[in-house]
């Protein structure tokens, strides 16, 4: 116990020199050891309640924004999931092979521009760039619904894909910016909650455009998409306007006794906005082997997750339901995924476990393996249906980027990081849903189709938890590494009072460098 207390306290005094508080060594010792009860607990409250109070009103302008973005793109981009079962080839041209290209087209519209989108959010600010961009997608949703042949809606999917490129690294910097590392594996997992809310609530609102009918001339599919079109627009013009996306925002209408507060969110944070790309960075990180394994990850967890979030309608169908039933059906699946974002956040932010993200990420990827293996196996519809609900891999898409935002550091380097992880998102959900190909007829999805692409995924699963297991090791390895050098730097800074002063000098020159988590000594790992 004597030896853990010791531990907790040098790595408390390292973290405080980490932020610039340079306090002679005896006395910071004696503040830590003997404080005085009433001034601590004072100062404590004070700083607690101020920190609730700047949380409290980021949270009140900044999620209502985030919500509805990330609703809208994943309600944009399953609306070929939604509208299938809605008479959708049967009033194109289009036959059931060439449908199926309708999901894979988006998300090579998505690759395609996701380059460019990183220039974007390195010359500008990310909610600027969120917004215009989902202008232009809720234009291209809306113009989708006069499409009558198979060419032009694969160019409007594409073009939806192109236009949507930008929208979720500019979601995860915006997070980076504002909030704390240790809270922004909170707002990442409310990002993919709202997403998976479109699955259940847009469920819903197709079964019900369902028994509308050919109202006024009109499909349903169409109705879907010009309702949908236009509620983008309305809500990207709306972010464009009034998201702010700079903790010192005039628009959050803080204090200036809430100004320590906001200093030492963005010391945490450690984020310099630069509009020159560093392209030592980029090198820093393709040396990385980390890099490797996060892209590698990405890729194999989306694979199924493009399956089932795309062609889960489809897949119920095939298990005997009838098309309406079937999307009402993805409301369980929809259900489960808040439920495992919500829990998973908060179970590592409220317990230990929140300085092991990647060992526990790959702990309860478990559960989605099961669930895989589960719909592989098993020969009833109900047993089935328990596999489609289970087999997305939710934990490891919010955690990897978590890990991200956590570990690396740098303008440009958390942008291709974040750019590449998105990247591989896409090609692993144009990759597998080609492995799930129905065929060119309702009724040959068959068992034994979907054997071999669902053992591919259940192998990719279970490589996938192998990689996390070793970033984890890695990260914590760093970490271990990286406190090591701060404590011998501070024992000889201590011992050699005359350079405290070229210290501070020196920290304070490059307090405003963009330095990556390597360059930055300072910039502490969380495992």
């Amino acid at each position: 116990m004597l030896l853990k207390h010791n531990k907790e306290k040098d790595d408390f005094i390292i973290l405080r020199n980490a932020i610039g508080e340079q306090r002679s060594s005896q006395c910071f010792r004696d503040s830590v050891i003997s404080p005085s009860p009433s001034f601590a607990n004072k100062d404590k409250k004070k700083e607690q309640s101020s920190g609730r109070k700047v949380i409290y009103k980021i949270n009140f302008i900044v999620l209502p924004f985030l919500a509805v973005t990330m609703f809208l793109q994943r309600i944009d981009r399953q609306l070929v999931n939604y509208t299938g079962p809605l008479s959708f080839q049967g009033n194109t041209d289009m036959t059931l092979d060439q449908f199926h290209w309708l999901t894979p087209a988006l998300n090579i519209g998505t690759m395609i521009m996701l380059i460019p989108a990183g220039f974007l959010l390195q010359k500008y600010r990310p909610a600027k760039v969120m917004g215009v961009t989902m202008i232009g997608w809720g234009i291209v949703l809306t113009c989708m619904m006069a499409c009558t042949t198979f060419s032009g809606l694969l160019v409007c999917r594409i073009l939806l894909g192109m236009f949507d490129a930008a929208v979720l690294p500019a979601a995860f910097l915006l997070i980076k910016t504002i909030y704390r590392r240790s809270q922004q594996l909170l707002y990442i997992g409310f990002c993919y909650t709202a997403m998976t809310a479109a699955v259940s609530v847009g469920s819903l609102i197709t079964f019900g455009f369902g028994h509308v009918g050919d109202a006024h001339g009109l499909s349903a599919w169409k109705w879907v998409s010009l309702i949908w079109g236009l509620i983008t627009i309305a809500a990207s013009i709306t972010t464009t306007l009034y998201l702010p996306d700079d903790p010192y925002s005039k628009r959050f209408g803080f204090t200036p006794e809430q100004q320590d507060e906001i200093d030492a969110r963005v010391v945490d944070t450690a984020v310099t906005r630069q509009t020159e790309i560093q392209w030592s960075h980029i090198r820093e990180a393709i040396l990385e082997p980390r890099y490797y394994c996060q892209i590698i990850i990405a890729f194999f967890v989306s694979m199924p997750m493009g399956c089932m979030s795309e062609f889960s309608a489809q897949t119920i169908r095939d298990l005997g339901f009838t098309s309406l039933n079937s999307v009402l059906l993805n409301i369980p699946r929809g259900l489960y995924d808040i439920l495992t974002y919500v829990f998973f956040a908060r179970r590592i932010l409220k317990s230990r476990l929140k300085n092991h993200i990647a060992f526990t990420i790959a702990g309860f990827s478990i559960i989605p393996l099961c669930g895989m293996i589960l719909l592989c196996s098993l020969e009833s519809p109900a047993g089935k249906m328990v596999g489609v609900v289970f087999s997305p891999p939710n934990f490891a898409t919010a955690g990897t980027q978590a890990i991200i935002s956590s570990n690396v550091s740098g303008d440009t380097k958390f942008i291709f990081y974040t750019i590449s992880n998105v990247f591989f998102i896409n090609l692993g959900q144009f990759i597998g849903p080609l492995l799930l190909r129905y065929g060119n007829s309702e009724t040959s999805l068959s068992v034994a189709k979907r054997t071999a692409p669902m053992i591919v995924f259940i192998v990719v699963e279970f490589v996938s938890i192998c990689l996390l297991l070793y970033m984890g090791w890695t990260i914590y390895r760093d970490r271990n590494d990286k406190l090591q050098r701060l404590k011998d730097t501070t024992i000889n800074s201590n011992n050699n009072d005359s350079n405290v002063i070229s210290n501070n000098d020196e920290e304070k020159k490059t307090s405003n460098e963009n330095l990556t988590d390597v360059q930055d000594i300072h910039y502490i790992y969380r495992p």
